[in-house]
């Protein structure tokens, strides 16, 4: 029984796969919305058959808040994938769907500001003859270079938090 959903499952999820190639969807929405059509169409194995696909919709949609705790940017990608698969892959538009919703806000990211960095830079010292201040910084300044890269093309430019005080001690 287990193999037979599991082909089932496959088997949709290829059907699912060719109607983003044909909507010329790119490889990370593909493979993010598959996800979520995946994870959905084996959680409808532990709902009664007698319910509707909007009420196991709705049932998934809140596990996923309950369950998983999900962000609301989460919840909306699941939400927009099992749509996009009922209306296109199964030609069965979902109809009113009634689900809790996630009131967690997406992870925001953070990082210190380069004064606190350039300050914990200044305490680095150097370990048993090991250039560790210099180390340090120059791996801090390929990671500045790198997370702040801007293509040739545009006249934007960042200004990179001078390092060279530091080089000479």
């Amino acid at each position: 029984m287990e193999n037979r959903r599991e082909q089932n499952v496959e088997a949709l999820i290829a059907q699912g796969r060719k109607w983003m190639a044909l909507q010329g969807k790119p490889i990370t929405t593909e493979r993010q919305y598959l996800h979520f059509v995946r994870r959905f169409l084996w959680f409808t194995f532990s709902q009664p058959r007698e319910l509707s696909s909007e009420k196991k919709f709705e049932n998934w949609l809140t596990h996923l808040v309950l369950d998983h705790d999900v962000a609301e940017s989460t919840q909306g990608v699941a939400f927009n994938a099992v749509c996009w698969f009922y209306k296109c892959v199964l030609n069965r538009p979902m109809q009113a769907v009634d689900a809790l919703r996630a009131s967690k806000p997406a992870r925001v990211r953070t990082a210190l500001p380069v004064q606190d960095v350039l300050r914990l830079l200044d305490d680095v010292r150097d370990v048993s003859g090991y250039p560790t201040r210099l180390v340090t910084r120059m791996l801090y300044s390929l990671a500045w270079k790198i997370t702040h890269w801007i293509p040739s093309s545009t006249s934007l430019s960042v200004p990179m938090p001078s390092l060279s005080s530091t080089f000479t001690s």
